[in-house]
C-alpha cells in the first residue's frame, strides 16, 4: 500500500458541537480505501451533531496505525466523544485491509468460519490474567466477553491479533477498552499472518 497521510475533518455546529476527526487517506487519494475512512469519519460527524441538547458536544478521533506491509494495513481510530460536563466515553473503529484493498478484512476471512470457537478460550484466558487480584470486570464478564466478540473488533500488530471489547461491555467505564493481544505463534491459523522476518 502506499504512503498514508492524515487527513482532517473538523467543524462547529452553533457554536455548541465541535468535532475534528483525523483519519487515513492514500497519495491517491481515491482508492476503497480512502472513501471507506472517509464514510466512517462523516459518520462519527452525523453522531457529534446528533444530540447537542442544550449542552456542548465535542467529538474527536486520531488514527493508530498497528501494522503496514506487503500485505496488510492495519490500525483503528480511538475516538473520544463528551456531551456537557460529562465524562469521556471512547470508541474505536478498527479495520484491517489486505493487497486488494477493496473492503476491510473480517476475522472469519482471516480464520475460517469457526474463528469464534477457535479464539474464545484464547481471548478469556488472557482476559483472566487482566482480572487477577481486584478485577476491573463486572461479575459474570465471562459470559458477557463470549456476546461481545466480534468479527470486526480486531487489529493487527506486528506481534499478533488484538481483540478489543467496547467500553463497559466487560467493566465500568473507567476500564476504558478492555484489549487482548494473541501472539501469532499461540494459534496455528494466525501463523501464516506473521510479518516475514
Amino acid at each position: 500500500m502506499e504512503e498514508l497521510q492524515i487527513r482532517l475533518l473538523e467543524g462547529s455546529l452553533n457554536e455548541r458541537v465541535t468535532w475534528a476527526f483525523r483519519y487515513p487517506a492514500t497519495q491517491q487519494g481515491n482508492t476503497p480505501f480512502d472513501r471507506w475512512w472517509l464514510q466512517r469519519a462523516r459518520q462519527l460527524r452525523q453522531w457529534a451533531a446528533r444530540e447537542p441538547g442544550r449542552y456542548p458536544t465535542a467529538c474527536f478521533s486520531e488514527w493508530q496505525e498497528t501494522r503496514r506491509d506487503k500485505r496488510f494495513c492495519s490500525g483503528f481510530l480511538e475516538v473520544s466523544r463528551r456531551i456537557g460536563h460529562g465524562d469521556w466515553t471512547l470508541w474505536r473503529i478498527s479495520a484491517t485491509f489486505g493487497p486488494t484493498g477493496g473492503r476491510p478484512l473480517l476475522l472469519s476471512s482471516l480464520l475460517g468460519l469457526n474463528w469464534k470457537t477457535t479464539l474464545q478460550p484464547l481471548v478469556l484466558q488472557r482476559l483472566e490474567l487482566i482480572s487477577e487480584g481486584e478485577s476491573p470486570f463486572f461479575r459474570g464478564w465471562q459470559r458477557r466477553a463470549g456476546a461481545f466478540l466480534d468479527g470486526q473488533r480486531f487489529y493487527l500488530t506486528d506481534q499478533g491479533l488484538c481483540i478489543w471489547f467496547p467500553q463497559e461491555a466487560l467493566g465500568p467505564r473507567n476500564a476504558g477498552l478492555p484489549t487482548v493481544l494473541l501472539p501469532y505463534d499461540c494459534l496455528e491459523n494466525l501463523r501464516p499472518f506473521a510479518p516475514d522476518d
